[in-house]
């Protein structure tokens, strides 16, 4: 005869229980920061229609598929852990090791996207500053088209580049500096 697997005869005060459902609501609404993010995309779709229509349809596909898999892994999460489940289910385990190094490759992939989806006001207000600072400069001001003549290089891919250079240096010293106090 089998034995129970999950956890959830663990007895916790009804206060608690109820604590921990508003703290994984405010989870999810964390999670799901895209929707203050949807109206910046949506307002730069100034394309085609059938681009705009293309675009919608994604990016329904993304946050629903998106939903779903929050649900899953925290539907799941509970039901095999009960109440003792992990505030951060890639933090309470260790094994399988290439499950766990697995996950945290996606979540590093999936911060390079928001990375550059929540930079773009940085980028905007370095842009203007600087055309107002330096109205008449053509580093600043003008666009060279490339050999091929499609691709542009502008202030923009420089500021960008100093960007991304500045905060891989700062974030791979905080890597540094919590590997060496561990």
């Amino acid at each position: 005869k089998g034995a129970t697997t999950s956890m959830t005869e663990t007895k916790l005060p009804a206060e608690d229980k109820l604590l921990r459902v508003f703290i994984g609501l405010g989870n999810i609404a964390l999670a799901c920061t895209y929707a203050t993010v949807i109206y910046d995309i949506m307002d730069t779709l100034k394309s085609h229609p059938s681009e705009n229509k293309q675009m919608k349809r994604a990016n329904v596909l993304g946050v629903t598929a998106m939903a779903i898999l929050f649900l899953l892994c925290s539907g799941l999460g509970y039901a095999a852990f009960g109440d003792n489940t992990p505030g951060n289910i890639l933090t309470g385990f260790t094994e399988p090791f290439w499950l766990v190094a697995l996950g945290n490759g996606f979540i590093v992939i999936h911060m390079i996207g928001a990375y550059q989806v929540m930079g773009q006001p940085f980028f905007r207000i370095v842009e203007i500053g600087t055309n107002i600072a330096w109205p008449n400069s053509d580093f600043i001001n003008k666009e060279y088209p490339f050999i091929d003549g499609s691709t542009i290089f502008n202030f923009v891919l420089v500021k960008y580049f100093f960007y991304l250079i500045r905060n891989l240096l700062k974030y791979t010293l905080l890597i540094c500096l919590i590997w060496l106090t561990t």
